[in-house]
């Protein structure tokens, strides 16, 4: 078996992560809805956002991603955000519970790395999912897979970076 997931595009409406060839522009702006059902398999380094699938207003994909804003909910589980890079940089830790993590203000939440390969890989948002439950710096590899029937419901607003 494996955990049921789903991606919802929210904005731009209509949106199915990818743009047909010869797109002439994209959006500055995409709206993602992450959920997942766990049957106790669990999720490792799965790739939610493509940054390469994406296009800036310019109608090329974007040099990289901003977070503004995470809304979640997660239940009986832990969730790892990443931004995938040569070493993948943390986003954040949602431990079970609901919330905001509201960057907006302050400019959004940008990944600490740079692309110098031009791995379209780059910059992607990935999750991992596990059992454990941490604080900022203790999380110890290999992850627990979460318990049957733990879930999470995640809505990540993101701004392109030309």
């Amino acid at each position: 078996m494996a955990d049921q997931v789903s991606i919802n595009w929210i904005y731009p409406p209509n949106f199915d992560g990818t743009f047909p060839i010869d797109t002439p522009c994209g959006h500055r702006r995409y709206v993602v809805q992450c959920i997942g059902y766990c049957d106790g398999t669990g999720e490792e380094d799965v790739t939610k956002v493509r940054r390469s699938d994406l296009l800036s207003t310019a109608g090329k994909p974007p040099v990289s991603l901003v977070i503004e804003k995470i809304e979640y909910d997660v239940s009986g589980m832990t969730v790892l955000i990443d931004w995938s890079a040569a070493t993948d940089d943390r986003i954040a830790i949602l431990n079970s519970s609901s919330g905001c993590l509201d960057w907006s203000a302050t400019g959004g939440r940008h990944i600490n790395d740079t692309n110098p390969t031009d791995d379209p890989e780059w910059g992607s948002i990935i999750f991992n999912t596990t059992t454990d439950a941490f604080g900022a710096s203790d999380i110890d590899l290999p992850l627990d897979p979460p318990d049957p029937g733990t879930s999470y419901n995640i809505t990540i607003h993101l701004r392109t970076k030309e």
